[in-house]
């Protein structure tokens, strides 16, 4: 990121990272990851903020401030220049403790939607999958065993998981990905969930909302309900 004060207006942007680089204007939020992270103590926090009103890049911003360089576990180099001028650096202690230091999962349901069941599910699984593939390095880790890489396998086999007969395996991803992750750093997840109604708007008043709303339930159910690998979930 360049020396340059941040000058451009950030029309569209949503992404943490891309507003910083690109020296965009930025109202110092960061404070609130200490407020989410450091004093509630809430396992699972909702937001239920208007639409347009920054929660996209809010969750962004707690993604890039978390989360584990996998290049380089632990090491915040990234983190100290996205984050360089901004008020959560002051807080030494806080920061050792967080920045760079956590397992992150982060899924959005934006564009999750169909004109029927089979639809929706195909578009549900391709989300799963994209987030998924970030975590295909730990294929070569010496720490997972043969069935964990075996799930992790299908995870990040798309064709796998658009079958709609292997639709477990999608509603329990998220569940599975934290604990691979726990398994790999020793540390549990957090999960940020983004759009996470966007599903149940869009098939409100058809005939198969009733199979998406209990889809979408044991997701969330399976990974946010007694989850020892889950920290804390946002959503």
């Amino acid at each position: 990121m360049s020396n340059k004060q941040f000058l451009e207006l950030p029309y569209g942007k949503d992404d943490f990272t891309k507003l910083r680089e690109q020296n965009c204007y930025f109202v110092d939020k960061t404070p609130y990851i200490k407020q989410v992270f450091g004093v509630d103590a809430s396992d699972v926090l909702l937001f239920t903020r208007p639409r347009r009103f920054g929660k996209t890049l809010i969750i962004s911003m707690f993604d890039s401030f978390l989360k584990i360089n996998p290049e380089k576990p632990f090491d915040t180099s990234k983190q100290l220049e996205l984050f360089k001028g901004t008020k959560i650096l002051e807080d030494k202690e806080f920061c050792d403790k967080f920045m760079g230091q956590c397992p992150v999962i982060t899924i959005t349901l934006k564009k999750v939607e169909g004109t029927n069941f089979k639809e929706f599910y195909e578009s549900f699984a391709s989300a799963v999958h994209k987030v998924a593939s970030r975590y295909s390095y730990l294929k070569n880790s010496n720490k997972l065993d043969k069935s964990d890489k075996e799930e992790l396998e299908h995870l990040t086999t798309k064709s796998y998981l658009l079958k709609i007969e292997n639709q477990q395996t999608v509603k329990d991803a998220l569940s599975t990905l934290s604990g691979l992750l726990y398994k790999e750093y020793g540390r549990r997840a957090i999960l940020l969930i983004d759009e996470y109604d966007v599903p149940l708007s869009k098939a409100a008043n058809t005939d198969f909302y009733q199979k998406i709303r209990d889809f979408i339930s044991k997701l969330f159910s399976s990974a946010l309900k007694n989850n020892e690998s889950l920290k804390k979930g946002i959503k």
